[in-house]
């Protein structure tokens, strides 16, 4: 099911940043995706937005990259340059 919102995304980062031949998509993720919390409700509805971004952001021909929220916001960066060497070398 589409909620047919506009996709966006938190960073992109283009090719040759880190020598990706891709560019990626990343996306920090709150409690609200992982956790129901009273002042957003059921985080079910935001993992299924996460599912359409990640559809999207692969159809589009991006890597997308999800930082869930126990991931310290100083580290975000060099994480995500981390897994883009991971992926691709």
């Amino acid at each position: 099911m589409s909620t047919r919102t506009p996709i966006e995304v938190d960073i992109i980062v283009e090719p040759g940043v880190s020598q990706q031949s891709q560019p990626a998509a990343l996306e920090y993720q709150g409690e609200r995706h992982f956790f129901d919390l009273v002042q957003y409700g059921e985080c079910l509805g935001f993992q299924m937005r996460d599912q359409e971004k990640a559809v999207a952001c692969a159809l589009g021909g991006y890597v997308f990259i999800e930082v869930p929220c126990w991931v310290p916001l100083n580290t975000v960066a060099q994480n995500a340059l981390n897994e883009l060497k991971q992926r691709f070398g």
